[in-house]
């Protein structure tokens, strides 16, 4: 059986270029997982950022600033590509930009229309 060879005729031609697509495929590893992290310790803040505007502002104001997030992960999802969004492309983009955007709408509803109580001292 003959050894498979490179261009130039050498089999140590095709073991240089295996070694180099793996090298190529660690750095993208790398790359993905880098941009996942930054990903979810932005989604991570966000959340934080509502619950500390929730206990300062009211319980609506976290619903609105919770929607307002996932109106923004829909807008990088459909605008991004799947490598931006890391761990939080689940789905399809079409999926997961419509799901996002209809949680997005009823979060943003309830908050908006839910009755809240008036600040202020308790008569």
């Amino acid at each position: 059986m003959a050894a498979t060879t490179g261009a130039g005729g050498d089999p140590r031609d095709d073991a240089g270029a295996t070694a180099a697509s793996g090298r190529a495929e660690e750095d993208d590893a790398r790359a993905v997982r880098r941009h996942g992290s930054l990903v979810l310790a932005l989604v991570a803040a966000l959340v934080v950022g509502a619950l500390l505007a929730g206990l300062v502002a009211g319980f609506r104001v976290t619903g609105v600033v919770l929607g307002l997030g996932l109106v923004a992960l829909a807008v990088v999802r459909v605008a991004g590509s799947s490598r931006l969004v890391g761990p939080l492309a689940v789905r399809s983009r079409a999926v997961d930009t419509v799901v996002a955007l209809v949680l997005a709408v009823g979060l943003l509803g309830l908050s908006v229309t839910t009755p809240g109580a008036v600040p202020g001292p308790v008569p």
